[in-house]
């Protein structure tokens, strides 16, 4: 298995498809566009990547019109949405985390102060 800066990458994954740079910024445009929140502008977003679409290879274009469909997009935008309600609740879990953390480690760092200030009383 090969390992990236993201993680390992299985054996079995998607072959490797060739292309130019100029496909693989298309390709990039088409994936940042469909994956901006949905808003009002939705549907030139949808038409903006599928007059690109023909300048990408056809396993990529295949791909990414499933996307670019609206019942396509709309069982991305589930699953994002599902996706984003769990991230929201690990936000909230890691912001508890971070508020517990500073307060324990404030507590530490007042418990430190106070005993060097007894050993300096001490004489120490």
């Amino acid at each position: 298995m090969k390992r990236t800066h993201t993680g390992v990458v299985p054996d079995d994954s998607i072959p490797a498809v060739q292309m130019t740079e100029q496909r693989r910024q298309v390709l990039y445009m088409a994936a940042s566009v469909l994956l901006d929140y949905p808003d009002e502008h939705l549907a030139e977003k949808i038409a903006a990547v599928e007059s690109q679409l023909d300048m990408l290879s056809l396993p990529v274009k295949r791909n990414l019109r499933r996307f670019s469909t609206p019942s396509g997009f709309l069982a991305h935008a589930a699953l994002r949405n599902t996706t984003s309600k769990h991230l929201t609740s690990v936000d909230a879990v890691l912001c508890f985390s971070v508020t517990t953390l500073s307060v324990i480690l404030g507590s530490v760092v007042r418990l430190i102060v106070a005993f060097r200030q007894q050993l300096e009383a001490l004489g120490f």
